[in-house]
């Protein structure tokens, strides 16, 4: 009962500090897990009462539990996109380099020496 007591008045505490109790994170599914684990880790240690909700999800409806305010933050992988982050509030916390990958037998692995933008122009991406 003492432990629980002392609990009671540390989430108390934290509530009066302005502290949420419970956060929801939308999270895009490209987003990589090393940094945000770190990240996670610290934040319990900072606020050990506050309990975290995770949505791991594509970037369309991590953007879409922002927009509705099903979701108090969110981690999406940065696109060249028009408008998608329209009415959001962004912040850069890290790169992501990505590999553009393809079959021992397509004409792009068949070229030597780096890629250019131009040599991708005309060929199908698949991007998840």
């Amino acid at each position: 009962m003492l432990e629980d007591l002392a609990a009671f008045r540390t989430q108390a505490r934290g509530l009066v500090a302005g502290h949420e109790a419970r956060i929801t994170l939308a999270i895009d599914i490209v987003a990589p897990a090393q940094p945000l684990t770190a990240a996670l880790v610290e934040f319990a240690r900072t606020f050990p009462m506050v309990e975290v909700a995770i949505l791991a999800q594509p970037m369309d409806a991590t953007l879409d539990r922002l927009r509705r305010g099903a979701a108090d933050l969110g981690l999406v992988v940065d696109v060249p996109a028009p408008g998608l982050f329209e009415g959001l509030a962004r912040v850069r916390c890290g790169t992501i380099d990505f590999v553009v990958v393809a079959a021992p037998h397509h004409a792009l692995a068949r070229m030597r020496g780096p890629l250019s933008a131009a040599d991708l122009r005309d060929h199908t991406q698949i991007l998840l």
